[in-house]
């Protein structure tokens, strides 16, 4: 045992006072009336008093409180070897998944830095990995199996969220509070300042007893992105607005990027932009010629990508030509009353498509279709709508509810930890944080499935299977 301040056992000299007082203290004897002391004896009065101890109970405890008392301010401590303090701990191997972690060697980078990081826990230590995109999502329960952990973190990948430094300096000070030890943290990070928030108090999390951050790199600093819409009013030229926009860094220099338009892979339009980190910008193209066709989609790029290339290119309709065509079909399976005039609602309420109406059967020459269908695993779609989408069609596969009810242990539903920004459906702009969702199957996909948003328990909401010379299929869960 040690004493963090061993000057404060000075104060034990106190414990003399209590002595002091039941040792000297001077009890006069109560005085007796007597008739007469003349029939007594004289004596002789002794030369020396004998005093003894009395009230030793009190004497005791009083010596204990002041004991205590010193000893609390002394503040001891017991030590332990460090290979036992290590070990009586739980640690947290937070790996950060956000869009910046694509860019150049950062990913290749974290995966070293998980290595050594589980090199850094004692054998026998519990461990648990957990990545942060959007939120944060537990890969692993608590092990000390440090090969099981490595192999999670093997599977893990880049993803499209935004970190929120905050946000998971908030969770993880929960975590550290309802553990049952001591709980330490590592967090693999590229460390941008964009992800830092707006509070800086936000960041404190006092519940852990240590929080190591390892700072990965391997990318410029700076990301560019595009963002775009197109519209035509007279089906003859396109009006084109871009957003471009460089994010923020420790550098200053101003960059020149060039936009390139093109439709049907004929370039239409270009200019140069320049922009400094931290800065967008919005650049309308006007008077377009546009080409003859129904069915139009633009494509702004830029001429040279960066280390980051998945939102560098965004492909748009062109809004006001003729509307779209849209075919609706329920195959085996049987709707809700009120989704096909949702539907047709809303896609209708612009003027921009013309739903048809609901059939048992993909036979419409439409080159865009909405499907309810029954699927527990994406192999399992309708034969039907694979040949569409081979011919051409796009279809959107939404999965039949089967009536069930969300479970009692389901209240707080599940928010949305995957979410592709950089695809044109433009999903980072839809505010996605406030929406729970409840009893919703997981879905078994194939190899060449995209989840473009997917829960924090892992379960893929909607997806994406591309397919080369063909339609596009997306399916809701």
């Amino acid at each position: 045992m040690s004493l963090l301040s061993p000057l404060y056992l000075l104060g034990l000299l106190a414990i003399a006072l209590p002595f002091i007082l039941h040792r000297f203290s001077h009890h006069e004897p109560p005085q007796q009336s007597f008739p007469s002391t003349r029939f007594l004896e004289p004596t002789k009065p002794p030369a020396t008093s004998k005093r003894k101890l009395k009230y030793w109970l009190l004497f005791l405890v009083r010596s204990l409180f002041l004991l205590a008392l010193c000893m609390l301010f002394t503040q001891p401590f017991w030590h332990q070897d460090e290979d036992a303090q290590r070990a009586s701990r739980q640690t947290l191997l937070i790996v950060d998944t956000s869009f910046s972690m694509q860019s150049g060697e950062r990913w290749a980078n974290a995966q070293s830095a998980i290595a050594e990081a589980l090199d850094e826990v004692a054998d026998g230590s519990a461990v648990q990995l957990y990545s942060y995109g959007n939120q944060l999502t537990q890969l692993t329960e608590l092990t000390s199996d440090k090969g099981l952990v490595g192999n999670a973190a093997a599977s893990l990948s880049a993803g499209f969220g935004h970190a929120d430094y905050g946000q998971l300096m908030r969770r993880l000070n929960k975590i550290a509070a309802e553990a049952s030890r001591p709980v330490q943290a590592v967090f693999i990070t590229d460390a941008q300042r964009s992800s830092l928030p707006e509070r800086v108090n936000s960041l404190l999390a006092n519940r852990l007893q240590s929080f190591d951050i390892k700072t990965v790199g391997g990318g410029t600093d700076t990301n560019y992105f595009l963002a775009a819409q197109a519209l035509s009013k007279d089906s003859v030229h396109l009006r084109a607005s871009v957003t471009v926009g460089a994010s923020a860094s420790n550098q200053q220099a101003q960059v020149t990027k060039n936009i390139v338009l093109t439709i049907n892979g004929n370039e239409v339009a270009s200019r140069a932009v320049s922009l400094t980190p931290g800065e967008v910008k919005s650049v309308d193209f006007d008077q377009i010629p546009l080409p003859v066709g129904e069915q139009l989609t633009l494509q702004v790029a830029f001429a040279q990508g960066d280390d980051m290339p998945a939102d560098d290119t965004v492909r748009v309709p062109v809004q006001g030509l003729s509307p779209v065509t849209v075919a609706m079909a329920a195959i085996d399976s049987k709707p809700p009353e009120q989704a096909p005039v949702f539907i047709s609602t809303a896609l209708e309420s612009n003027g921009a498509a013309s739903v048809d109406d609901l059939s048992s059967s993909l036979d419409s020459e439409a080159r865009h279709a909405i499907v309810f269908a029954e699927f527990s695993n994406t192999a399992e779609l309708p034969a039907s709508v694979l040949e569409y989408v081979q011919s051409g069609g796009n279809a959107l596969v939404i999965q039949n509810a089967r009536g069930t009810s969300a479970s009692s242990d389901d209240n707080a539903g599940s928010g949305l930890a995957l979410i592709d920004q950089a695809h044109p459906l433009a999903l980072g702009q839809i505010s996605w944080f406030d929406l729970r969702f409840h009893d919703t199957q997981f879905l078994n996909t194939q190899v060449e499935d995209t989840a473009l948003l997917a829960l924090d328990t892992g379960t893929p909401v909607l997806i994406e299977r591309r397919t080369e010379n063909s339609g596009s299929l997306l399916m809701l869960n």
